[in-house]
């Protein structure tokens, strides 16, 4: 596949992407699917909807409960979601099968809970998988992501300075593709001293402020000169934190998206994830990134 010609198609394999591959595209993450108003997130219908906007990456929550199935779904608790007032780890699937998700106004919508393994059929061969929330149970989820054959599919995050990370990857040969997450300017030392053998082909960063190193020209030529792709998060979960120097997704919608999405861009940023993967999509191509 050319990928500079058929830019409406999601980049499928680990494998096709790099600095080279990708040329002027940058990649969308769509943050748990493309959800809000009735459609409820983390349901095969919210990352279908996220193809559809213009995503190559889907980003999922995994959770185990408590007969050992996997299911999708973000959250300690159900209460957010559904009328159930308990931790999803106590919860067997048959009690939830047919449980009704609540919709972004709290009300009943037709979305329920899928397993992992439903996940993992229905995107298998579409695009590149974000698993998330899941290092507990990593090597149980990573089995059966090898039973459906998509390891050239997921990409796992970890801290750089998560020593389990490391130790995980050691087992499975350096095979698993993992993106380290840079989260403060003190790690990026602990990144420059990665073992040769991993496979680094995004790095995800967390910028506080505009002056962190992690998001100045050096740093992110270092990156790039090295074949690395740059992951940024232009999420607004909360008034209280940002992971983009408050270039996010509400700073695009509101003031301009020069002002969020495209400061990104403007310093390197080769993926960005969101929650308006069709709006981002839009300002991408209006740029002749898509």
């Amino acid at each position: 596949m050319n990928i500079q010609k058929k830019v409406s198609e999601p980049i499928r394999r680990i494998s096709d992407i790099g600095i080279q591959k990708l040329g002027s595209r940058k990649m969308i993450v769509s943050h748990r699917g493309k959800f809000g108003a009735g459609i409820v997130e983390n349901t095969l219908e919210a990352f279908d909807l996220a193809l559809k906007s213009g995503a190559d990456i889907l980003e999922a929550d995994v959770a185990r409960i408590a007969d050992g199935t996997f299911v999708m779904f973000h959250d300690d608790t159900l209460g957010r979601l559904t009328s159930l007032p308990a931790r999803i780890a106590d919860i067997e699937f048959e009690s939830i099968r047919n449980l009704r998700l609540k919709n972004a106004i709290g009300e009943s919508s037709t979305f329920t809970i899928n397993t992992l393994d439903e996940f993992l059929q229905h995107v298998k061969g579409r695009c590149l998988i974000n698993l998330d929330r899941c290092w507990e149970y990593l090597d149980e989820v990573y089995d059966r992501v090898r039973l459906h054959g998509m390891e050239e599919q997921i990409l796992i995050k970890a801290p750089v300075h998560m020593e389990q990370g490391m130790k995980w990857l050691e087992q499975h040969d350096y095979k698993a593709t993992i993106i380290p997450m840079i989260t403060d300017d003190q790690y990026i030392e602990h990144f420059r001293k990665f073992p040769s053998r991993v496979n680094v082909p995004i790095v995800e960063i967390f910028i506080h402020q505009e002056s962190d190193a992690v998001i100045q020209e050096e740093f992110i030529k270092e990156l790039h000169g090295r074949g690395i792709l740059v992951w940024a998060n232009a999420l607004t979960l909360s008034d209280r934190f940002t992971l983009c120097a408050w270039h996010d997704d509400n700073q695009s919608l509101i003031e301009g998206p020069e002002k969020g999405w495209g400061w990104l861009v403007d310093r390197g940023i080769d993926i960005i994830q969101t929650d308006w993967p069709q709006e981002l999509n839009q300002y991408l191509k209006s740029k002749g990134c898509r």
